[in-house]
């Protein structure tokens, strides 16, 4: 019974320190999130340079950020002036949603639309991710238009277009930002001043690796759930390897 108790004792603060870590790493890049908030609101327009310039040594401390991207909100009378706009610094840009099939398509008339516009860095892929509409696609508009309410962080994902065979484990981080600067105290002002969401897009199993990568593993596997699914996952032993489960 003793040793039942040590072992239990031993494994909860094992445990205890992988959480802690996990959630320190996570607050990080929400704590990047805040300062490319700070960024917008200390400016009159923030450029596609000056969001590249100032987003790039960000990225570079995060192994497990794929990228930071701006997603402005653009009202549909807007949508033509805009996409001639942003095609003079990116050609053939447009909004775009998916299509029944899983492709690309001209995004559909609504009042109002959120295409990922400023990307750092880009990748290999992103010249389909930009242009696309969250406010398109159910995982990702429920979350945004949440974060627009409540002026807080969402998270959204998977996202289809974030996931590939390397890394299924895409997820956007969502910080609101206002024309105002600051988060307006009544939800009726906070809708109508939404300028539109800063976001982070984390690679979980990535994230979840550098969290973990300092502390003794102690044949301690490290899950991440959203609702009871797994979504990132770090193994310190190979299944095969592992001692049968009492």
């Amino acid at each position: 019974r003793l040793e039942s108790t040590r072992i239990r004792l031993e494994f909860e603060r094992a445990a205890g320190d992988h959480v802690r870590a996990v959630q320190t790493e996570l607050d990080s890049y929400i704590d990047s999130l805040h300062a490319i908030s700070a960024f917008f609101r200390a400016s009159e327009e923030v450029t596609r340079a000056e969001f590249s310039e100032f987003t790039r040594p960000l990225h570079a401390r995060h192994a497990g950020l794929r990228a930071f991207d701006w997603v402005p909100r653009v009202l549909v009378v807007e949508r033509d002036a805009y996409e001639r706009r942003v095609r003079d610094e990116i050609p053939g840009f447009r909004i775009t949603e998916l299509a029944p099939r899983g492709e690309l398509k001209a995004a559909s008339v609504r009042d109002e639309h959120f295409p990922i516009d400023y990307i750092e860095p880009v990748v290999p892929g992103d010249e389909t991710i930009r242009g696309f509409d969250l406010g398109s696609h159910p995982v990702s508009s429920v979350p945004l238009y949440k974060s627009r309410d409540s002026g807080a962080v969402a998270v959204a994902g998977p996202l289809p277009l974030l996931v590939d065979q390397i890394d299924p484990s895409g997820y956007l981080v969502l910080l609101p930002q206002y024309g105002s600067g600051e988060i307006p105290t009544s939800l009726e002002i906070r809708r109508e001043a939404f300028a539109g969401v800063i976001v982070a897009v984390l690679q979980l199993n990535q994230a979840l690796r550098d969290a973990v990568a300092g502390l003794t593993p102690g044949g301690i596997d490290v899950e991440l759930a959203d609702g009871g699914n797994v979504v990132a996952l770090q193994r310190t032993i190979a299944p095969e390897d592992a001692s049968p489960r009492l």
